[in-house]
């Protein structure tokens, strides 16, 4: 790939942190990531988002551990991205989940600057977000996905009119990584929750779960599906926060031991959901097998985790493709997405 000014070496901001729940995993992606960035392909920095929304910018080279951080004084966002555009930088590899990060807003402010950046778009990262609205582009585009509804003041009434019985799935409109996800079993349970127009409650599936990375090598091209995963939580009826992020307490087999027809068929969801939803480089949608083997979608992430115990570099490993080569095709994609859209101008 040529870079700007003949230079051998693609200069690489890894974007992480934010104000969001998620900040903390979003540090372990990014330190994953840059970790894994090839030495002899990239010029690196780090660059963390504080939950005040100041930026601290590491030197080139420099791990973004805690100690690495803890060193630098913290400045604002124009400051910083007027030095990184000083710099030359190439492209933006987001390691940020959750609002402010995962929802388009970042994104926003890297087109508004013209830097190239991984994943999804404005629009995409949006939708996939905001699980009402992706509900309802699932629909429209006969994707199955468990009967849902926004709660409101009544939690009651809404569940006689939608005719829902317990268990139900109680879950937060706009956040990721499984925060706030809950199994409610009766009433009580559902009134100890926090009314709201950003609760999403939906019926609640019994089967197994499984998970499968959509990814586009460049823009333009189709969606390729990697291998389906199945989750397998040691310790919770589901897979919530700790079971994701906490080593040992969740198996996840990849390939998972499926039908070959089932494991296609969830494949093929995977990659109609990235479309759909105007995905970018990569995204990862999870899904409820019932126990009638019938296929739900329950949600699509935009910006999947890149921790040590992330799916997205298992099942990458599965069909071949490292960590680092994984970190490759983003990249690129992201780089070439931007010199096809100014070529069109």
């Amino acid at each position: 790939m040529k870079i700007k000014n003949q230079r051998s070496k693609i200069k690489t901001v890894v974007l992480m942190g934010g104000w969001s729940r998620e900040r903390e995993i979003s540090i372990k992606s990014g330190q994953a990531m840059f970790k894994n960035l090839s030495p002899g392909r990239y010029c690196k920095r780090a660059l963390v988002i504080n939950k005040d929304k100041t930026l601290i910018l590491l030197p080139e080279d420099a791990f973004p551990s805690e100690e690495n951080i803890e060193k630098i004084v913290p400045r604002c966002f124009l400051e910083v991205f007027k030095e990184l555009k000083e710099w030359e930088i190439d492209v933006a590899l987001l390691a940020l989940h959750g609002e402010g990060g995962e929802d388009g807003v970042v994104q926003g402010f890297l087109e508004t600057l013209e830097i190239p950046y991984t994943h999804s778009g404005v629009a995409g990262s949006a939708v996939s977000m905001d699980k009402e609205l992706s509900k309802a582009i699932y629909l429209a585009n006969g994707i199955p996905t468990p009967d849902f509804f926004v709660a409101g003041e009544k939690f009651g009434e809404w569940i006689a009119q939608k005719n829902f019985k317990y268990p139900l799935v109680a879950k937060p409109l706009c956040q990721g990584s499984s925060f706030g996800v809950s199994i409610i079993n009766n009433i009580e349970e559902l009134n100890s929750l926090k009314p709201g127009s950003d609760l999403l409650v939906e019926r609640h599936i019994p089967g197994r779960e499984f998970t499968c990375v959509a990814f586009r090598r460049s823009p333009g091209k189709r969606p390729e599906a990697m291998p389906v995963t199945e989750i397998v939580p040691e310790y919770s009826s589901f897979f919530d926060f700790e079971s994701k992020y906490t080593i040992g307490a969740t198996k996840e087999i990849t390939p998972a031991n499926l039908p070959e027809d089932v494991a296609r068929n969830i494949q093929d969801y995977a990659v109609k959901c990235h479309s759909v939803l105007k995905c970018g480089s990569v995204s990862r949608t999870d899904v409820i097998l019932s126990t009638d083997n019938d296929i739900f979608v329950l949600e699509t992430n935009s910006i999947p985790g890149m921790t040590e115990t992330s799916i997205l570099p298992q099942e990458a490993e599965a069909m071949g493709i490292s960590f680092s080569e994984m970190l490759d095709i983003m990249i690129d994609y992201a780089i070439e997405k931007k010199s096809k859209l100014k070529s069109q101008i």
